[in-house]
């Protein structure tokens, strides 16, 4: 895909991978939409971008909320005029072995790793479908292959996203 004047919403963009995916975009052409649950490091994420001349979006989100996603992708919309594409990278990892790992917690990791792709693909579906098609990546890890003892949660999250992607 072309990047220059394409629209990329990227979730979990406000450090690490995510700030790095949506940097790329940006020198790449995109207008990027950042998508955190952290204030702080989604505003230095589009601040790295917006010092540098290209443009983004940043949006307070947590992708296990259909309605706060669906809110991005619309001010998305609004801001832009369309998405192109959509990068599922917001993830949660904490190292805590199966014993350890509550009801509660489970919830929460799933919620945030496999739930919150479902949510960011499925709010902004219609809309990628009407642009001449759109691209949905969703980020995994070589955890989705290999079981790690204290990361029972987060392999069978990004298992799970291998296969729903």
């Amino acid at each position: 895909m072309r990047l220059k004047g394409k629209v990329t919403l990227v979730t979990g963009a406000g450090r690490g991978l995510g700030a790095g995916i949506a940097c790329g975009l940006a020198h790449a052409g995109s207008h990027v939409t950042i998508v955190d649950i952290n204030k702080d490091e989604m505003l230095k994420t589009s601040d790295d971008i917006n010092k540098h001349g290209y443009k983004s979006l940043s949006i307070l989100a947590d992708v296990r909320d259909i309605k706060a996603i669906s809110n991005a992708v619309d001010q998305t919309i609004d801001k832009w005029g369309r998405i192109d594409a959509v990068i599922c990278n917001a993830a949660t990892m904490p190292l805590i072995s199966f014993e350890s790992t509550s009801p509660e917690t489970w919830e929460e990791i799933l919620g945030s790793n496999l739930t919150g792709v479902y949510n960011t693909i499925k709010a902004s579906w219609d809309h990628l479908k009407s642009d001449d098609g759109g691209h949905c990546i969703s980020i995994a890890s070589r955890a989705s292959l290999l079981g790690f003892v204290n990361e029972v949660a987060y392999c069978a999250s990004k298992h799970a996203i291998e296969g729903f992607t």
